[in-house]
C-alpha cells in the first residue's frame, strides 16, 4: 500500500475510539525529513518483538504509527482530527533538522503538535527526538526542552540518505521503551535472533549441499534429463548465492565472526566446485560466472599464501571465462566489471614480477573495461573503485617505465575517483581505505624523487587518517594493514630526514600494528615481507646511531621475515646477509 493511500485511509477513518502507538511529527515540506518519517513508520509498524520477550509479557507488535501526509500552511492550526490523533497516541516521535526549527511568523503546526501532546499525554508518554540532519543542539529548540535539560536524540541521519547503510541499533533505541524493555536487553535478544538465523541458514546450506550432490548423481541417468538438471542447477546456485550473501551480511554485525564467515565462504566454494563438473554447464551463463568468481577467489587465496604461480593460473582461467561471457552476452550487467577485475589481478602479478609490458597491457584493459562498467552504472561506488584500482596499476607501470610525470598524474586521478566512491559509500571500510592508500602511494613517490619533506607530510596525513579509520573499524584487517603501511612509510621518511630516533619509534609502532594484522591474517605473506622491510629500515637507523645490538636484532628479524619472498627488495636483504655471513661479519647463532 503506498504511503499516500495509507495516509488518506487513516485520515478518513479517524474517530474518537482510535488508538495509536506513536505519532510522528515532521516538516512536510522537507523531502529528507519526509522520507525518514515514512521509512521509520514502515519499520516500526513491521517490527516483531523477539519471542523470548513476548513470553515475558511484552507486546508482540508495536502497533499502528500515525503519520499525516497533508501539508499545513504556515500559520495554520491543528484540525480536530490531528488533535484527536495526537491525544490518542502513546508516544511522540519528532523528526529534528534545521528545516524543523520553529517558524518566526504565525503558529507552527509542529510546535502545536508537541505542545498538545505534552499537555494531553499520560505520564508514561515519551517524546523521542530523532535527528535527521544537523547538530544535537537543535533538539532543545525544536522539542521545547528546557535549555538545562540533558537531551539525548536518536541520530538517524544516515537513514535519511537512501544510499547509506542503516544501523538497526538506532531504531532499537526507539523500539525498546515503546515495547517496555531496556535497550541493552532488546539489543541482546536481537543479536541472539541474528545468530539463530545464521545457524539455520548454515544448516540449510548443508542440506542444500547434500541435495545438490544427489541431484548431480542423477544427471547420469538419462541424456534427456540433463538439460532440465542444468536449469535447476542454475536456480539452486542463484539461491545459494543469495543465502550466502544474506548470512555474510548478518554476520558482519557480530564482532569476532570473521572465522565463521571464512568457513561459509570455503563451504560455498566447495559446493560450487562439486556442482560444476558436467559438460552441459559450459554454456550456462549463470554457472560460467560462478565458475569465474570461484577461480578469482582461489587465486586470491593462493596469492595470500605466497603461491604466485597458482594465483596467476587461476586469474588467467577467470579472464578466459569472462571474455567468453562477453561474447555470449555482452549486455550482462557485470560483464565489463568482471573483465576489469580479472585484468587488474593479472596486472598486480605482472607488477610483482616487474614485467612492464604485461603490466601495461593488463592495466590499460582494466581501465577500459572499468570505464565501460561505470558508464552503465555511474553512481555505483564499486564501479568507481574499479577505475581507481586501474589507475593505480597504470601508475605502477609508469613508475617501472621511469615516467614520473605520468605516475603523479595517475595517482592524483586515482585519488579523485577514490574520494568520489567514499562519498557514495561512507560506511564501507574497503572503499574508505582507498584514498588513504593513495596518499601513502604519493608519499612513496615523493621518497622515490627525493622530496623527503613532502613525503613526510603525506605520510603523516596518511597515519592520521588511518588512525581515524581504526577508531571506527578496530577489527577490520584491511584498516589494520593500512595503519601498518602508513607507519612504515612515515618511519622511512623520518629516517631520510635524519630524525632517526623518531624513525625507530615509529617503526616500532608499525611492528606492533603489523603483528596484530598477522594475527588476524596469518596467511598474508605480503604483509610479512613488508614487516621485514620495516625491520631493515630500523636496522639502518640503529646502525647510524651506533646501536649495534639493536641493529643486529632488527637485521636478523628482517632476514627471517623476507626469507622466500620473490620481491626484489627482499632479495637485496638476503644477498646482504649472505655476503656478511660469508665474510664472517655476522653470526646468526650469536
Amino acid at each position: 500500500m503506498s504511503a499516500a493511500f495509507r495516509a488518506m485511509k487513516t485520515n478518513d477513518s479517524k474517530n474518537e475510539n482510535e488508538h495509536w502507538s506513536a505519532f510522528i511529527s515532521y516538516r512536510r515540506t522537507c523531502h529528507r525529513d519526509n522520507r525518514l518519517a515514512h521509512c521509520l513508520q514502515a519499520k516500526l509498524e513491521g517490527y516483531r518483538t523477539p519471542k523470548q520477550l513476548v513470553r515475558k509479557g511484552l507486546k508482540p507488535r508495536i502497533g499502528r504509527v500515525f503519520i499525516d501526509d497533508e501539508e499545513l500552511a504556515s500559520g495554520a492550526s491543528l484540525n480536530d482530527s490531528l488533535r484527536q490523533a495526537v491525544s490518542s497516541s502513546d508516544h511522540l516521535i519528532v523528526i529534528c533538522s534545521p528545516d524543523a526549527l520553529p517558524r518566526s511568523a504565525g503558529t507552527d503546526y509542529m510546535q502545536e503538535e508537541i505542545a498538545y501532546f505534552k499537555a494531553k499525554s499520560s505520564p508514561k508518554g515519551k517524546v523521542f527526538p530523532v535527528l535527521s540532519e544537523g547538530e544535537h543542539n537543535l533538539v532543545t529548540d525544536i522539542v521545547l526542552y528546557d535549555k538545562r535539560d540533558s537531551v539525548v536524540a536518536v541520530d538517524m541521519s544516515s537513514w535519511s540518505r537512501c544510499w547509506a547503510m542503516r544501523d538497526p541499533s538506532e531504531m532499537l533505541q526507539i523500539v525498546a521503551p515503546v515495547i517496555g524493555c531496556s535497550y541493552a536487553t532488546l539489543r541482546d535478544r536481537e543479536t541472539r535472533r541474528l545468530r539463530r538465523t545464521v545457524m539455520i541458514a548454515t544448516m540449510l546450506l548443508v542440506i542444500f549441499a547434500a541435495t545438490a550432490l544427489f541431484a548431480g548423481l542423477n544427471w547420469m541417468e538419462a541424456a534427456k534429463q540433463r538439460r532440465l538438471a542444468i536449469d535447476r542447477l542454475s536456480d539452486v546456485l542463484g539461491l545459494a548465492r543469495n543465502v550466502f550473501t544474506a548470512a555474510d551480511q548478518d554476520l558482519r554485525q557480530i564482532h569476532g565472526s570473521s572465522g565463521v564467515r571464512n568457513r561459509l565462504t570455503n563451504l560455498s566454494a566447495e559446493i560450487v566446485a562439486k556442482l560444476l563438473t558436467e559438460r552441459e554447464a559450459e554454456n550456462d551463463l549463470t554457472i560460467l560466472r560462478v565458475r569465474s568468481l570461484g577461480h578469482t577467489a582461489a587465486g586470491d587465496q593462493a596469492w595470500a599464501h605466497g603461491n604466485v604461480e597458482e594465483a596467476l593460473r587461476k586469474y588467467r582461467a577467470a579472464l578466459e571465462i569472462d571474455e567468453r561471457l562477453l561474447e555470449m552476452d555482452s549486455e550482462g550487467r557485470t560483464r565489463y566489471a568482471d573483465l576489469s577485475v580479472s585484468h587488474g589481478k593479472l596486472a598486480r602479478i605482472a607488477a610483482l614480477q616487474h614485467d612492464a609490458d604485461t603490466l601495461g597491457e593488463h592495466a590499460r584493459k582494466a581501465q577500459y573495461y572499468a570505464e565501460k562498467a561505470l558508464n552503465r552504472e555511474p553512481n555505483d561506488s564499486q564501479r568507481i573503485l574499479g577505475i581507481a584500482t586501474a589507475y593505480r596499476d597504470l601508475a605502477i607501470h609508469a613508475l617501472i617505465s621511469g615516467d614520473m610525470s605520468k605516475v603523479r598524474n595517475y595517482m592524483e586521478t586515482r585519488m579523485q575517483y577514490a574520494k568520489r566512491a567514499a562519498l557514495l559509500s561512507p560506511d564501507d571500510p574497503r572503499i574508505l581505505a582507498v584514498p588513504v592508500d593513495t596518499l601513502m602511494n604519493l608519499a612513496n613517490l615523493e621518497l622515490e624523487e627525493g622530496n623527503v619533506e613532502k613525503a613526510h607530510l603525506a605520510a603523516t596525513e596518511a597515519v592520521e587518517r588511518n588512525e581515524a579509520l581504526m577508531r571506527r573499524f578496530p577489527t577490520n584487517p584491511l584498516i589494520v594493514r593500512g595503519l601498518f603501511m602508513s607507519k612504515l612509510v612515515l618511519g622511512t621518511a623520518l629516517a631520510r630526514t635524519s630524525d632517526r630516533i623518531q624513525a625507530i619509534h615509529t617503526l616500532d609502532e608499525a611492528r606492533i600494528v603489523a603483528e596484530k594484522h598477522l594475527e588476524m591474517q596469518p596467511e598474508d605473506s605480503e604483509s610479512r615481507t613488508l614487516l621485514g622491510f620495516a625491520e631493515y629500515v630500523a636496522f639502518q637507523a640503529n646502525m647510524e646511531l651506533g646501536r649495534e645490538e639493536e641493529a643486529k636484532r632488527a637485521f636478523f628479524r628482517a632476514v627471517e621475515l623476507t626469507k622466500g619472498s620473490s620481491d626484489p627488495r627482499a632479495k637485496v636483504i638476503q644477498e646482504l646477509y649472505d655476503k656478511a655471513k660469508n665474510a664472517a661479519r655476522v653470526d646468526h647463532n650469536e
